[in-house]
């Protein structure tokens, strides 16, 4: 029987990056935010031991580099099946919305709903192991995110914002950002308690905005124009999405194709909190 499942993507509204850790990842203090926006997993059994996958998206690696190969490769022999899985992606690749770990974090829900049956600490483990971004999706939500990602704590939704998403046709490179961000002047250098006004105001800025826009001169472009429209540019996770806080839903659907029309190979869409 086909199972489908929904896996949201999720913005970071502020992101606050510190010096490596000996084993090169970065701790961070992050405000994470699930949103509307989301891939639809379709999954089903197959007797042959394998993890076979395809997607709408031609651009999409499906062999063993695709991390539902990785998640099914470290869980085969806690299996009685192998898998058939689909992805219908609308989370753009390389946007820095978490798309793969959400994806990831969905295949692992589905698999522990039906066959491993582990306690939520023991399943963020294996999570953990997959990928920093994977802890949060299996909570989702709004949370503040520490250490290197796998720290979660709950927190009040916003719940009245609306986010304009503007993706400019760039796959933002994550290595070649943190490599870019650590040979620059570090701002943050000690992990502290996180700055009160993270938790009060959730949006905030993005230690690694200036790296990105700095690397991809088409940002800059866009922020200017967002600037002169009266508007605040932000970026999430490393790019490339960049988005909008609006107050007022009208007003984002009426910016929306303000963007559209200015930048027509963007690719903007609309979200919203979900908890």
């Amino acid at each position: 029987m086909r199972q489908h499942i929904r896996t949201y993507a999720k913005i970071n509204l502020s992101l606050i990056v510190f010096p490596p850790q000996e084993d090169g990842y970065h701790p961070i203090y992050s405000i994470f935010q699930t949103i509307s926006l989301y891939d639809t997993l379709s999954i089903s059994t197959q007797k042959n031991k394998t993890c076979t996958i395809s997607s709408n998206t031609p651009s999409l690696p499906t062999d063993s580099s695709n991390i539902l190969s990785k998640t099914y490769q470290i869980l085969k022999d806690k299996l009685p099946y192998g898998f058939k899985i689909h992805i219908d992606k609308h989370i753009p690749i390389g946007g820095g919305m978490g798309g793969g770990s959400t994806n990831a974090a969905g295949f692992l829900t589905y698999l522990n709903d039906n066959f491993l049956k582990l306690p939520l600490i023991d399943l963020i483990s294996i999570a953990k192991y997959l990928g920093a971004d994977i802890p949060f999706f299996l909570v989702g939500g709004t949370a503040l995110v520490t250490g290197i990602g796998e720290k979660i704590q709950p927190i009040p939704t916003l719940n009245n914002k609306t986010y304009l998403l503007i993706t400019p046709p760039i796959h933002s490179s994550t290595a070649d950002i943190f490599k870019n961000f650590d040979s620059r002047p570090i701002i943050h250098k000690k992990v502290i308690a996180p700055p009160p006004a993270l938790l009060k105001n959730q949006l905030g800025e993005n230690s690694l905005k200036d790296t990105v826009f700095n690397l991809y001169p088409e940002f800059k472009v866009l922020e200017k124009w967002i600037v002169e429209q009266g508007h605040t540019l932000y970026m999430s996770g490393s790019g490339a999405t960049t988005f909008i806080a609006f107050d007022n839903k009208d007003e984002c659907d009426t910016f929306s194709k303000k963007v559209h029309y200015t930048f027509p190979n963007y690719s903007v869409s609309i979200g919203w909190p979900i908890q």
